[in-house]
């Protein structure tokens, strides 16, 4: 590590090979919110450092998203954990509140905020890196000149629009990234709307003044935020499609293979005025066929004229529909399918399938995947190949967007490329599905936890922390309430990042906060005791969000068959007793009993919308606290290669956790049977 900053200093002082303009130590591509808040952490410490941005400003991402305009995070003043915008280290006391109060601000203020924050940090605008490996650094390449980087941080974000390249007709479908945004070109239309996230349900939201229908089609089930209580997922502040749904407004909504999934062969085609999805194999047929059925039509219905005079579009359809034998209706797309296009058509189609990584920034070519093939400027000797997230999620019924996700070290460092560091959004591939790395108030705390890394491994710097004098269990109990109710980086990043106390034998105590999982032990190794304080949802959340109806029902067999054995138990106690036999099952029905109790408890506590505002669901008991719904602090304790063991600290309303009944004396409790039996083991000599 030494060694790499040495390297560092002789390039500096004695120039670069190749043509090499200038050097520095830290290249970070992208001026997005990652990228700044990387820059002013490394402005804060001096540190050698430029930014490239490929734009003319700071933040230009959000000068175009989302198209709609509304931000869908919160942004709320005073502590920095419900402050959703803010970057941390705010620049001349600049904070998202200084220019916008909405709870969900205007993404044109947002820009603004980050151009704000941005002044006096070295970027260079209009700087289109492209980043190659060079030795045993990189090399940022801007319109033919190179600038040596002994560390280089890609935060450039997820900025390249998906789009349905696989669906013949393209033609006819506008992108979420082109679209217009005016309401008024929408006015009496009706609409489908390709793709079920944020930006489907924002487009459809939007148009809902003036659209006459808006039908949304995803490829999966809807995934609410307020049921899976993932960031990413969709946000009740662009779901009021689902009231227009569900009160039949003329609005639906539907989770449909056939139509929304890029991957499947679907065609979009123009036919007497209106768009309408086939099979590829029917794009010909279609208007063949078409003709078909209206002659059959008027064929067996003498009333045909008098129906389409009185009603010319429904008429249409009720002829189709009631005249031709229904079996035929699926052969229009080519498969059994809902979208049969003789019944379902639309004016416009618009696709809103999110966005992903742009791998320009390493191969220069306008496609975006170069891989094993001289597809840019890069040679393949040069190429940067990082490894991406692929597949199936581990603790989610979903999968990683193609591509778009690097494999990183604890650190955030990518597989097979030392000195190759991810910032901002492209953190989350470690989460996805699980934490906040998706958002700005999430990211902002693992870039600060890479700036840590960073000064610790290459600097030798320290990881930030506090001192405290803790020779009592109530002493430290107000250290850790502390950490818990004012902590940021641990209550956003949950089950990632994790603040942590060291607790030596002479009763003095260090804290830090933010602390990646992974690197735990680095940070803080060995204390005579070490404390973990962590949020977590309750066990209810357990299983993945999107199989809670699932677990539910998984649940409700589980209470029927304990209910049997209990049942059969207490018979056959019952009749030993009569019989005058020696049958103590007294302890097997008090344990089947405390199961079904506890199976009932995670039922009625697992996600689940008709109950998701059940007071209920908010245990009233510390000592159920670990089932609590909401995200609350959890402690785990270990002594130097002891076993560790937690307490899960009761949920609070308002995050303050400073009841005497609820959080106080049961941590004290706690605490103090910790201590007695760390006291009782002999310390090495280096504790």
């Amino acid at each position: 590590m030494a060694m790499r900053s040495s390297l560092f200093v002789v390039l500096l002082l004695h120039g670069l090979p190749g043509g090499a303009t200038d050097s520095f130590e830290y290249c970070v591509i992208g001026a997005g919110p990652g990228g700044l808040q990387l820059a002013s952490l490394l402005h804060s410490r001096a540190r050698s450092y430029v930014v490239f941005e490929r734009s003319s400003a700071s933040g230009s991402f959000f000068e175009t998203y989302p198209r709609h305009r509304k931000l869908n995070s919160f942004n709320k003043a005073g502590k920095l954990r419900h402050d959703q915008h803010s970057l941390l280290g705010g620049r001349r006391g600049v904070a998202v509140a200084d220019f916008s109060r909405d709870a969900h601000p205007d993404a044109g203020d947002y820009a603004a905020y980050l151009r704000a924050y941005s002044r006096d940090l070295r970027i260079r605008y209009n700087s289109d890196a492209i980043l190659t490996r060079e030795g045993d650094g990189y090399r940022a390449t801007v319109d033919g000149t190179e600038h040596r980087c002994a560390v280089a941080v890609v935060a450039t974000g997820l900025g390249v629009p998906n789009r349905l390249y696989k669906m013949r007709g393209l033609e006819h479908v506008d992108e979420y990234a082109t679209m217009s945004v005016d309401p008024r070109n929408y006015t009496n239309q009706t609409v489908v709307v390709l793709g079920a996230g944020n930006s489907g349900f924002e487009t459809a939201q939007a148009l809902a003044d003036t659209a006459a229908h808006v039908w949304l089609v995803g490829r999966n089930r809807v995934a609410l935020a307020m049921e899976s209580r993932y960031s990413g997922d969709v946000r009740a502040g662009v779901n009021g499609i689902l009231d227009s749904y569900q009160l039949k407004s003329l609005d639906a909504v539907a989770e449909s293979p056939g139509v929304a999934d890029p991957r499947r062969d679907t065609a979009v085609i123009r036919h007497g005025g209106t768009l309408r999805f086939v099979d590829p194999g029917w794009v010909r047929k279609f208007p063949r066929q078409q003709a078909w059925r209206r002659a059959t039509a008027r064929k067996h219905s003498r009333d045909w004229d008098v129906v389409a005079e009185i009603h010319p579009t429904i008429g249409a359809k009720w002829m189709m529909e009631g005249v031709v034998n229904s079996s035929n209706h699926s052969l229009f797309a080519g498969r059994p399918a809902m979208w049969d296009p003789g019944i379902w058509y639309s004016d416009r189609v618009i696709s809103c399938h999110g966005f992903r990584f742009n791998h320009t920034v390493f191969s220069g070519s306008p496609t975006q995947i170069c891989s094993r093939r001289p597809c840019g400027p890069v040679p393949l000797t040069k190429l940067i190949e990082p490894l991406m997230h692929s597949g199936k999620v581990a603790v989610a019924n979903a999968s990683y967007p193609t591509a778009s996700y690097p494999v990183l070290s604890s650190g955030y460092e990518a597989v097979a490329y030392p000195g190759l560091y991810f910032a901002g959004v492209l953190m989350h591939g470690s989460d996805y599905k699980r934490s906040s790395g998706n958002m700005v108030h999430g990211f902002r705390h693992s870039v600060e936890a890479l700036f840590n890394w960073l000064e610790l491994t290459r600097h030798g710097s320290g990881w930030p922390a506090n001192s405290h004098d803790v020779r009592f269990p109530a002493q430290l109990a107000t250290v850790l309430l502390g950490m818990a109710g004012d902590a940021a980086a641990s209550y956003s990043m949950h089950g990632e990042l994790l603040d942590v106390v060291a607790l030596h034998p002479n009763g003095t105590a260090a804290s830090v906060e933010g602390v990646p999982r992974g690197l735990v032990d680095v940070v803080v190794p060995n204390p005579h005791m070490r404390l973990l304080v962590e949020f977590r949802w309750g066990e209810n959340a357990s299983a993945p969000p999107h199989q809670a109806r699932e677990r539910r029902v998984f649940l409700a067999a589980e209470i029927d068959r304990l209910q049997k054995e209990l049942a059969s138990l207490e018979t056959a106690a019952d009749v030993a007793k009569r019989m005058g036999e020696s049958c103590n099952r007294s302890s097997e029905i008090a344990e089947r009993k405390r199961l079904i109790g506890a199976v009932r408890h995670e039922r009625r506590m697992t996600n689940n919308m008709p109950q998701l505002f059940g007071q209920g669901r908010h245990p009233l008991k510390q000592s159920d606290a670990a089932r609590s719904y909401w995200l609350h602090p959890v402690v785990r304790c270990a002594c130097r290669e002891g076993d560790a063991r937690e307490h899960h600290i009761a949920e609070s309303a308002d995050g303050e956790y400073d009841s005497m009944l609820h959080h106080v004396l049961p941590l004290v409790n706690f605490l103090q049977a910790e201590m007695e039996k760390c006291s009782n083991r002999t310390p090495d000599v280096d504790s």
